[in-house]
This record gives C-alpha cells, sequence and structure tokens, in this order.
C-alpha cells in the first residue's frame, strides 16, 4: 500500500509539472504570437512609409515647379562644410607669437616682397596696333629657357654670355 501510495504521489506530480508545462508553452506560444504580431506591425510600417510619396527634399533634383512656393526658405537646408577648425588661442600661444616678433623686430628681418617686374606687353600702343610676336620656333626646349631665367635672377650667371 505504501508504494501504491508513492506511485500515485508521483502521477500526480509529474501529472501537474505536464499541465504546468502546458501552461508555460501555452504562454510562450502567446509572447511567440505578440513578437511575430509586432514584428508583422512594424514590418507593415516600414513598408507603408517605403512606398509612401517622399517630401521633395529626398526626391534628388528637383526644379521649382516640382516642389511648393518657397519651401527652400521655410526649411532649413543641411550643408556639411570641409574646413578646419580654427586654432585655441592660449595665453602660451600669444607669448610665443609675441617673441618671433620681437626677434624679428631686433634682427630687422622685414620679410619684405620683393616686387617682380610686370612684362612690357604693349600697354602704351595706340588701340588697334599689336605687339610683334616671333612665329618662328624656339631651338631651346622650355625647361632651359627657364634654366636660364633662373640663372640670371638667382646667381647672375648668364648662359648666353658665355
Amino acid at each position: 500500500e505504501g508504494s501504491d501510495d508513492d506511485e500515485e504521489d508521483v502521477l500526480e506530480q509529474s501529472k501537474s509539472h505536464d499541465t504546468k508545462k502546458g501552461k508555460d508553452k501555452a504562454m510562450d506560444n502567446s509572447r511567440y504570437a505578440k513578437q511575430q504580431e509586432k514584428l508583422r506591425q512594424q514590418t507593415q510600417q516600414l513598408e507603408s512609409e517605403m512606398l509612401s510619396e517622399k517630401p521633395w527634399q529626398m526626391t534628388g533634383e528637383s526644379k521649382g515647379t516640382s516642389r511648393p512656393v518657397n519651401s527652400l526658405l521655410e526649411g532649413t537646408p543641411e550643408f556639411e562644410f570641409a574646413s578646419k577648425q580654427a586654432p585655441t588661442i592660449t595665453v602660451e600661444h600669444t607669448a610665443n607669437l609675441e617673441d618671433v616678433i620681437k626677434k624679428r623686430i631686433l634682427a630687422e628681418d622685414w620679410d619684405d616682397v620683393i616686387p617682380r617686374e610686370l612684362p612690357d606687353v604693349g600697354w602704351h600702343m595706340k588701340r588697334g596696333e599689336l605687339p610683334e610676336v616671333s612665329q618662328e620656333k624656339s631651338k631651346l626646349g622650355l625647361g632651359e629657357l627657364y634654366e636660364r631665367e633662373y640663372l640670371k635672377k638667382a646667381v647672375g650667371y648668364d648662359k648666353d654670355a658665355v
């Protein structure tokens, strides 16, 4: 009799355990169904947004006739700027700059720019008269011409005189 009672207790416990499992499974199914419903609603919403007509700002190039009057003035357009950020001015930075300026003043280093001579293009001639231009092809290459001009200005050496 004791073993029969034990068996009945075990059977009752397993039945109650199975019913709890069934309830858990039903809860899982309802959770799963809720998640699926939520995903279906999100998908439906995203699809409707993608298929709906977009505002004129999102359609790419648009003509004045394809957008409302003064609609560009009403909105705030976003622009991307590719520029460097200004350096932060600190006391140390200012002091260093002042020191450099003082050293240059004491050394009388003015970094004067030497004005270049403008070529005479015949501005003094009357209208209608064109300056004479040689039609002959140069025997020297452009690199050689630049080299000679540089040597004249920088070193004072003239290849033509040699």
